[in-house]
């Protein structure tokens, strides 16, 4: 380990002391990192100018301040996703043994967050974080639309038809069928869309009070089994995993669906 690094890893020490102890002195400070009175005060004051800490001039305690907060931004889009939902879906992965992906809406394409495709032999083609879909193209994005309110979903339905120019073929987007079509997929629960080539998919919402925050994908090769085999073996396991899903999520976030 360099020293640079140690450095980090100390002044990273340092900040989630002071976090647990907001107000702490220097010399508290010093003894309860382990870390030089020296160094620990040239620390303590580069929170200081930085923004991130204060130092009391009665007390001469140190006190993080808000910008603090500016550090958990990134974690807050993406941390469940990391400490929620990939352990449950490499669970499943293990079940179910065909590849899962989780997406998220984004504008009018659903986007993958994270998939198993490396630890299953099933991989066909390989899917990666970042893909976009377009939600009415995809199962991931019948399920979203589904489960949506009524107010997004028309406004996601009505910037489709303004940015695409022309007629889309899926029946999701023709307002006579749009009504009757999200509705079967509301009651079931689930989307299933069979592939004109070699790969299939179901997928399921995760909700949240009622919203809907992601889905859950399984892909599997349309010649391995037919659609009504892969529902009746795979829809009960992947409605249990969103179901545990959303109550860790709502578990930690208060029930609130930043994404």
């Amino acid at each position: 380990m360099t020293e640079t690094v140690r450095s980090v890893a100390r002044s990273l020490h340092l900040m989630a002391t002071l976090n647990r102890n907001n107000g702490a002195s220097l010399n508290w400070l010093a003894k309860a990192t382990g870390l030089s009175r020296s160094t620990t005060y040239r620390m303590l004051e580069t929170f200081v100018t930085e923004g991130f800490a204060i130092k009391d001039a009665a007390s001469r305690g140190y006190w993080l301040t808000e910008t603090v907060q500016s550090l958990s931004d990134g974690y807050a889009a993406t941390g469940w996703i990391t400490s929620i939902v990939q352990p449950r879906l490499d669970a499943l992965g293990r079940e179910v043994v065909w590849p899962l992906s989780l997406c998220v809406p984004s504008g009018t394409d659903m986007i993958v967050k994270t998939t198993t495709d490396l630890d299953t032999p099933l991989t066909m083609e390989l899917v990666s974080a970042g893909l976009r879909m377009p939600m009415t193209a995809s199962s991931a994005g019948h399920a979203y639309l589904a489960h949506c309110s009524d107010e997004e979903r028309r406004v996601i339905v009505d910037l489709i038809h303004r940015t695409s120019g022309t007629v889309h073929t899926s029946n999701m987007l023709n307002a006579k069928d749009q009504s009757w079509a999200l509705k079967g997929v509301r009651d079931a629960g689930f989307s299933a869309l069979e592939g004109t080539h070699r790969v299939s998919n179901i997928a399921v919402p995760i909700l949240i009070e009622g919203s809907v925050l992601a889905c859950i994908v399984l892909r599997f090769y349309t010649s391995a089994m037919s659609m009504t085999d892969a529902i009746q073996s795979f829809k009960g396991p992947l409605k249990v995993a969103s179901n545990d899903i959303a109550e860790s999520y709502k578990a930690t976030h208060d029930g609130h669906t930043e994404l």
